[in-house]
């Protein structure tokens, strides 16, 4: 049975919130032979080595073995009443300099936006780390309340938000509250990335996103957000 990381979201919060490295207290990923093999936690990821098991609250991440960037694996999942699985991901980064942009946001696997007024859908691919163009304070104003993703993307003026199926029947602003930024969080000194996941229920395939780790990054937070309950959590990674 797969661990639920809900358990884990009031600690890692408050020990993220309040800048403390408490490295000593955090392990590295378990190392396996293949990601089938994982069965008590449901996020993976890869380096030189291979991949490996996020199974803790805190998590350390050796540059050596990573570099820039960190392939992530969200394991295949089956929901009895839905036949998409998504999957909200919020990745707030501390860094030693001021970021060049605050906010960003990616997409991963194929969501869809309304064709015009003939009630078609069109697929959108993946997007890669597009900087928002605005103010903090903009960013969450738009996400005060839920929206359709026609009206979030006048609003952000870009297409990023999309429903999850091209019947319509559910979208990534319905949660708009998820989206608004944490008020403790420093971006003088760090960046948020928001990433929208999608893969069909009952799959085999894990889904894959990647977080960067610039020079610079000193630890990152992956806030976890989705209709499978299992895949819902917070977890931290100390970069050393």
């Amino acid at each position: 049975m797969k661990q639920c990381p809900l358990r884990l979201i009031a600690a890692t919060l408050a020990v993220f919130a309040g800048g403390v490295a408490q490295a000593d207290t955090c392990k590295r990923p378990l190392r396996v032979d293949s990601l089938g093999q994982i069965d008590r936690s449901t996020l993976a990821l890869t380096n030189v080595y291979g991949p490996a098991a996020v199974e803790d609250q805190c998590t350390i991440i050796d540059r050596s073995v990573f570099g820039s960037s960190i392939n992530f694996y969200i394991l295949p999942q089956s929901l009895a009443n839905a036949d998409t699985v998504y999957v909200f991901v919020k990745s707030y980064r501390k860094l030693t300099t001021e970021p060049l942009d605050q906010i960003k946001v990616s997409r991963g696997g194929t969501w869809y936006f309304p064709n015009g007024s003939n009630g078609s859908t069109i697929p959108l691919g993946r997007r890669d780390d597009v900087p928002f163009i605005g103010t903090v304070e903009d960013w969450n104003k738009v996400h005060s309340a839920a929206g359709s993703p026609e009206d979030m993307e006048k609003q952000l003026g870009l297409r990023w938000h999309a429903y999850s199926d091209p019947e319509e029947k559910s979208w990534s602003s319905q949660r708009a509250g998820f989206w608004s930024t944490h008020a403790d969080f420093d971006f003088s000194r760090g960046t948020l990335t928001n990433i929208l996941i999608r893969f069909p229920s009952g799959g085999k395939t894990p889904a894959p996103f990647q977080i960067g780790i610039p020079k610079g990054t000193t630890e990152f937070q992956l806030e976890l957000n989705s209709n499978a309950d299992g895949l819902s959590g917070t977890y931290r990674f100390v970069v050393q």
